[in-house]
């Protein structure tokens, strides 16, 4: 609704809630544009992707790792 030009009064008198909670559900859903908090630590958005990728990583080489014990399996099963 903010992202069509509608002022924020009246989309908190269309929902029935506070002005309030309709910036602070703006500011949790604007993405972060600052990769370190002030402590100089990552960010908890920079921590997320972070994350994710290595986990997409690990989740590539467990793949792989499937794919050749397969066909491992299969190689063994035949050679009788």
């Amino acid at each position: 609704m903010l992202a069509s030009g509608r002022p924020v009064a009246e989309i908190s008198e269309s929902l029935g809630i506070g002005v309030n909670l309709v910036y602070r559900w703006k500011n949790d859903n604007t993405p972060e544009t600052d990769t370190t908090s002030s402590d100089g630590s990552p960010s908890t958005q920079s921590a997320l992707l972070i994350d994710n990728e290595r986990l997409k990583a690990e989740l590539r080489r467990t793949e792989q790792e499937r794919d050749i014990l397969k066909k491992a399996l299969g190689i063994f099963s035949r050679g009788n």
